[in-house]
């Protein structure tokens, strides 16, 4: 997410997927899914759900890139059914998740940046477990002949852990004693 400028997720993201599209008009192709983010929506307010109808405002490059691929989609489509699947923050059994496993080594660390958060403590971001993205494509290919031919999926967990909740958690898994409270820059006056 860092260092990578536009040109990247042009080359990548949209121009490579553009390319990807073009070819399959070659084959006989029934079904597109596009990995997207749900940073392509825009944030809510803690305990207000987004859904697949939340406004669409990237803020940066990423989300940006993902949201230019979603509108290539439906204009290259052909005959073929695409879906968005629009997934939260990904992790596994073994912490592969780059936002989640540095907010761990901050915390076992006991680094600054384990106890302050720039941001509201009461927000937060949704994950998803590996396990229930794979689920969701496999139900997703399953049942291509039912779905309709464009589709967008928010690919989630129901609930979303407050930063704060996020740390507290994972300090006590950390000590068995929540003793790590996060705080923003303007609790430190």
């Amino acid at each position: 997410f860092t260092g990578g400028g536009w040109g990247r997720y042009q080359r990548i993201t949209v121009d490579g997927t553009k390319r990807l599209l073009d070819g399959l008009k070659e084959f006989e192709c029934k079904q597109f899914i596009f990995s997207s983010t749900m940073l392509v929506h825009a944030p809510t307010k803690p305990g207000e759900k987004i859904t697949e109808d939340s406004p669409v405002v990237p803020k940066w490059a990423y989300p940006k890139s993902k949201v230019l691929v979603e509108k290539l989609m439906h204009e290259l489509r052909g005959d073929m059914s695409v879906i968005s699947m629009r997934i939260a923050g990904v992790y596994d059994d073994r912490c592969h998740s780059i936002p989640l496993s540095n907010q761990i080594q901050r915390i076992f660390e006991n680094q600054l940046e384990g106890h302050v958060f720039a941001g509201d403590l009461s927000h937060g971001a949704s994950f998803v477990h590996m396990d229930d993205v794979i689920d969701s494509i496999e139900l997703s290919v399953d049942k291509r002949e039912e779905l309709p031919e464009e589709m967008t999926l928010l690919i989630g967990e129901e609930e979303t852990m407050s930063y704060d909740e996020l740390q507290r958690t994972f300090s006590y898994l950390r000590s068995e004693e929540p003793t790590s409270e996060l705080q923003s820059p303007d609790h430190l006056v």
